[in-house]
């Protein structure tokens, strides 16, 4: 994970190929939840548009072309 004042760079891969999502908000009621466009074993996911100072709650998922959804890893 990559963080800016403002910003933050999510990374992780899958062992097949799959559509990466992160759900976060201020919260563990996520609001905003950016995704990739197509399917990938590298995911590479911008949150933007953080307020600085601000703890965020977040999930990262995948889900592969059988639309398995795990999550894969919770934090704040």
């Amino acid at each position: 994970m990559n963080i800016t004042p403002f910003s933050a760079k999510v990374d992780f891969d899958t062992d097949e190929e799959a559509i990466g999502f992160v759900s976060f908000g201020e919260t563990t009621n996520y609001n905003r939840n950016p995704g990739e466009p197509s399917f990938r074993t590298h995911h590479t996911i911008d949150l933007v548009n953080l307020k600085l100072g601000t703890t965020y709650h977040f999930s990262v998922k995948a889900s592969d072309k059988s639309g398995n959804f795990p999550t894969i890893v919770t934090g704040k």
